[in-house]
Order: structure tokens, then C-alpha cells, then sequence
């Protein structure tokens, strides 16, 4: 599965509820792969992401956002390179 993931271009982590301290495993998976994350939250996982510069982060519910982030994380390779490479 590792192997899988880090050759996406881009991770999707969607969290409906933005819960005190909480990050899901997929968020850590997808940074320890070195993919960048379109998060799709807010809360300490979009802190962690912000902090990390591991992708773009989006609020719930904003279509139109996560589109945008995906179009430019997998359209643009120098931003995507500079995103989630926290190997």
C-alpha cells in the first residue's frame, strides 16, 4: 500500500468534523509517503498540514476549492514537488 500511495499525485483527506486533536491516520499516511494533501477540514489537522506545507488546505462543503486544489496540485509539478515532500 505504501508503495501505491506515494505514486499519487495528489491525497484527498476529507474530515466531515474538525474534532480537538484530532488527525486521522490517512493525513500522517499520505505526509510520510510524501504526497500532497488536499484537506478537506479544518482544526489541528489543518494546522498540521499549514505547518508541514504539506498541501492546500479547504473548508468543508467548498466544491468549488477542492477542485481548485486538486487542478493545481496535479497540474503544477513545481508547486506539487514543494507540497508533501516531507521525506
Amino acid at each position: 500500500m505504501p508503495a501505491l500511495l506515494a505514486s499519487a499525485d495528489v491525497a484527498l483527506v476529507p474530515l466531515k468534523l474538525a474534532l480537538p486533536g484530532a488527525a486521522p491516520s490517512k493525513l500522517y499516511e499520505a505526509m510520510g509517503a510524501g504526497v500532497p494533501i488536499v484537506l478537506i477540514a479544518g482544526g489541528e489537522a489543518a494546522e498540521i498540514v499549514n505547518r508541514a506545507r504539506a498541501g492546500i488546505v479547504v473548508t468543508y462543503r467548498d466544491t468549488g476549492a477542492v477542485a481548485n486544489a486538486v487542478e493545481e496540485l496535479s497540474t503544477r509539478p513545481t508547486r506539487r514537488n514543494g507540497e508533501g515532500r516531507c521525506r
